[in-house]
C-alpha cells in the first residue's frame, strides 16, 4: 500500500505542461494587470498594435498566482500584445509561438 501512494505520489514534469490544478477554472488562463483572461487556440489574431507586457510568473497552484501576469498555462516570458481596434480590457492577444497570436478575453466575457 505505502509503495502504490509514493508511486502515485512521484511523476516526472521535465518541463512539460501537465495538467492544470483542479483550482483554476480554465486551462489557458492568466492574469494580466488585474484582470483574469482565458485564451482561446481557436481564436488566431493577425493584427497586434503593440507589445504590452509579458508572462512575468507561471503557476499552476492558484493560491501562488497574482493579478500581474501570471499564468496557469503560459510559461514566463511568453509576450502579450494590444489588439488592433480593441480595448485591453476587452481582450489581449497572447503570442503563442513566434507570430503566431491568439485572443485572450476577460473571463467575464469568456463562453465556450
Amino acid at each position: 500500500m505505502l509503495i502504490f501512494i509514493l508511486l502515485a505520489g512521484c511523476s516526472p514534469h521535465n518541463g512539460e505542461k501537465t495538467a492544470v490544478s483542479a483550482s483554476f477554472p480554465h486551462e489557458r488562463q492568466l492574469s494580466y494587470h488585474g484582470i483574469t483572461y482565458v485564451a482561446d487556440p481557436d481564436e488566431k489574431i493577425t493584427e497586434v498594435e503593440r507589445k504590452i507586457g509579458s508572462i512575468k510568473k507561471y503557476t499552476d497552484e492558484e493560491t501562488k498566482a497574482d493579478k500581474e501576469n501570471s499564468s496557469s498555462w503560459y510559461k514566463e516570458g511568453t509576450s502579450l500584445y494590444k489588439i488592433k481596434n480593441v480595448e485591453i480590457e476587452n481582450g489581449i492577444a497572447v503570442e503563442e509561438k513566434r507570430g503566431l497570436f491568439v485572443k485572450a478575453v476577460p473571463i467575464a466575457l469568456y463562453k465556450k
